[in-house]
């Protein structure tokens, strides 16, 4: 017929990302939002996720237990030592990209970025109000993929939940640092894979090495993830039946804008922090990582990192799935959009391991502690595309797809419910008191340099005297014997009366051996009760201050 000629090509999207599901729930066919009507029993787990993200929020936020490391990184973003006297004029972008290099181990970017929050407001509440907008940003964007991988509601929902199920990723959601700034990097990097395999235009490239590019400066880590992420990428183009400059051609569009920033970060931000911090005294600050490091390897941590809950998602499901679908397409040459691609969320999950192994003699490997914070992240986002494919596989081998329909919604509510209870019994233990410890020296009105500070504590004492709740109180710093830069000492001296402290009291006593510290009965925490020694003048000094005390 005459018309034929006038009708469109259609042209069928390829299926690249393990998408071989054709039901209705896959990403090929697009149900709407709320499954075509808005159901109650979906805007019954929506409101119960929002409010059990609202009580979390709310107790994230009132967390008064500022400690160590986090009060470090908020002097680093004022631009100001932390271990200065009190009262500093604050710094520049220069001056926090100087002390960042000194007293941290992350490239800088989330320090500067503080550096502008702060200049909003400086109260405690404001500083945790920003990592968890970035933690809200990694679970915005892990729905997002839950959604592109699985078209339904209710998994989207349950994917968005998920990092909230991870222990590091639910206590380091407030923290004051780039943790949850890392996290969104690495489901931004993911779900950015996940969209340049689908849409090859050089723009989109360009943009999506950009976006990956620039969370280069949120932590050192999230580096390895990102060349798992390009090496993913790179597979699949380099297994394309195409021309070799047509499979280099997108490879390069989109690594060129890492490389650019990658340099900047080397340049920047590293260079100075090994100059400055990572070498000092042949690595004198950084060797409390080393234990984490395959210097210290043993098979029970080797077996940890391999086989700990949290680490099958990223080695034991890939290799499962991957050899699987290697053996289903032996003898054969089909390409990546054949019925069997290769996942590549896997393959991300497989490659991430290997190079943290092949790192492991200078990057710490512990997939169970907060220095595992990348492979958590990773882990969650692996966990949702497992998820995706066992109910694909489930709904396939469902022939009459009665069973399944109402098997879904009933695991999927479940898993929601768990989550949910998760975020809300979330209770983290804060180690430093520092608003009861305020409120009692209050009271109890010492006497000028009675009450002595140990280097830990003074950058989080500091901060609440100078910029916090007890702001313009006239006992700061009559009443403290401090331990900054060029300060009297021995830290305790003949008017020592008390000890502020939130190591335990052995070893706060290792610290100063001519000197008795007792905990007594009426004291609140951090707070320990001073023996005069025999000789006072003789007394251990307090260490002195490093630019940075090793992290917990």
């Amino acid at each position: 017929m005459v018309g034929n000629r006038h009708r469109k090509k259609i042209k069928a999207r390829p299926m690249i990302h393990g998408a071989e599901n054709t039901s209705p729930s896959s990403p090929g066919h697009r149900k709407p939002w709320l499954g075509g009507r808005i159901s109650v029993w979906n805007l019954a787990l929506l409101l119960l996720a929002l409010v059990s993200a609202t009580l979390f929020v709310v107790r994230c936020l009132r967390f008064e237990g500022l400690w160590y490391d986090e009060s470090v990184q908020y002097w680093i973003s004022r631009g100001i030592d932390a271990f200065s006297p009190p009262f500093q004029k604050p710094g520049n972008v220069a001056d926090v990209m100087h002390h960042n290099a000194r007293g941290n181990l992350d490239p800088g970017g989330y320090s500067i970025l503080l550096h502008f929050w702060l200049m909003m407001s400086r109260t405690l509440e404001w500083q945790r109000l920003l990592p968890l907008l970035f933690f809200a940003l990694g679970s915005g964007c892990l729905a997002w993929l839950g959604w592109r991988w699985r078209r339904s509601f209710k998994f989207a929902l349950l994917a968005g939940l998920v990092p909230a199920v991870y222990p590091v990723l639910r206590d380091h959601a407030n923290e004051a640092r780039a943790y949850s700034m890392e996290l969104a990097a690495i489901v931004i990097a993911c779900l950015t894979l996940d969209v340049v395999l689908t849409h090859r235009r050089r723009n989109a490239l360009l943009i999506g090495g950009l976006v990956i590019g620039l969370f280069f400066w949120s932590r050192y880590s999230f580096v390895l993830v990102a060349m798992a992420v390009t090496g993913a990428f790179a597979t699949y183009c380099l297994l394309e039946k195409k021309t070799l400059s047509a499979r280099l051609a997108p490879i390069a569009w989109f690594v060129l804008p890492m490389v650019v920033l990658g340099v900047l970060v080397l340049w920047l931000g590293f260079y100075p922090q090994y100059r400055d911090r990572i070498s000092w005294e042949n690595g004198a600050l950084v060797r409390y990582l080393d234990v984490f490091k395959a210097s210290h390897a043993t098979t029970e941590k080797v077996m940890t990192n391999l086989f700990h809950p949290i680490a099958w998602p990223l080695t034991v499901i890939p290799l499962l799935v991957l050899s699987r679908k290697i053996w289903r397409r032996r003898g054969q040459r089909a390409p990546l959009g054949s019925e069997q691609p290769l996942a590549p969320q896997y393959l991300v999950a497989l490659f991430t391991i290997i190079i943290t192994a092949a790192v492991w003699k200078w990057h710490p490997w512990a997939v169970a502690m907060k220095w595992g914070n990348y492979l958590q992240a990773l882990s969650a986002v692996t966990l949702v595309r497992v998820a995706a494919d066992l109910l694909a596989l489930v709904e396939r081998k469902d022939t009459s797809r009665v069973r399944f329909a109402r098997f879904e919604p009933l695991a999927l509510t479940c898993a929601i419910t768990v989550a949910c209870v998760l975020m809300i019994r979330h209770d983290r233990k804060p180690w430093t008191h520092v608003p009861e410890l305020i409120r009692f020296l209050d009271k109890l009105n010492p006497k000028r340099e009675e009450v002595s500070v140990i280097p830990n504590y003074y950058p989080t004492l500091r901060y609440y005297y100078e910029d916090g709740p007890a702001r313009g109180s006239k006992d700061f710093p009559r009443i403290y014997r401090l331990p900054y830069w060029g300060a009297n000492t021995p830290l305790i001296w003949k008017r020592t009366r008390y000890l502020v402290s939130d190591l335990p009291l052995q070893t706060t006593q290792s610290h100063y051996l001519e000197t008795t510290i007792l905990s007594k009965e009426g004291l609140p925490k951090n707070l320990y009760l001073v023996e005069k020694p025999t000789a006072p003048d003789s007394s251990s000094a307090a260490p002195p201050p490093s630019p940075s005390t090793p992290e917990r």
